[in-house]
């Protein structure tokens, strides 16, 4: 990355970020899958994560217990689901233990006193009333109450009458004629 120039500066500083890990191929040249399978070993001690587009080491990686896998499908990154062979091997090495690591805890804490079993009252769920705000009394409207109707004709809204001045009524008319 120094040698390819100042363009790549800013991948060179996040580089250095990260550890470099030897394979152990220093002197003979070999392809860079077998490296990487190489560094995996059988059970990956270093925890690798293999991120790569070819299709045989892939394969390989499936195979592998233990190894996740990262590839990219267009422009989105994948990671795929544990393999079978990883599935297997942690349910293998979950048989070997009965209880999980939280009842182990909750049980050394009882056997030491630390808790005390709790007992758990339940609470019986009340009948509930009706909503207050529904049996309040409708509100009479202030201006209906006070008048008094005396025809039905009188109630009815009236349509107000627009009133148009007499110089727009002039200049209406004189263009109909």
């Amino acid at each position: 990355m120094e040698n390819l120039g100042p363009k790549l500066g800013g991948a060179l500083v996040i580089l250095k970020k990260f550890p470099v890990h030897k394979c152990g191929h220093e002197g003979k040249p070999v392809v860079a899958s077998k490296c990487l399978l190489s560094m995996l070993g059988d059970i990956n001690p270093n925890h690798y994560i293999i991120a790569t587009q070819d299709r045989d080491l892939q394969n390989n990686v499936r195979n592998k217990v233990g190894v996740p896998l990262l590839y990219l499908h267009g422009k989105t990154p994948v990671l795929e689901q544990p393999s079978e062979i990883t599935i297997e091997a942690t349910k293998s090495k979950a048989e070997g233990l009965n209880i999980t690591e939280r009842q182990k805890i909750e049980k050394l804490k009882l056997e030491s006193g630390l808790v005390e079993i709790e007992t758990k009252k339940v609470k019986k769920k009340k009948k509930k009333g009706p909503n207050p705000l529904s049996c309040k009394k409708k509100k009479s409207k202030p201006g209906v109450a006070g008048k008094v109707v005396k025809n039905t004709e009188e109630v009815k809204n009236k349509r107000k009458k627009i009133r148009i001045p007499q110089h727009v009524k002039e200049i209406l008319f004189n263009k109909d004629s």
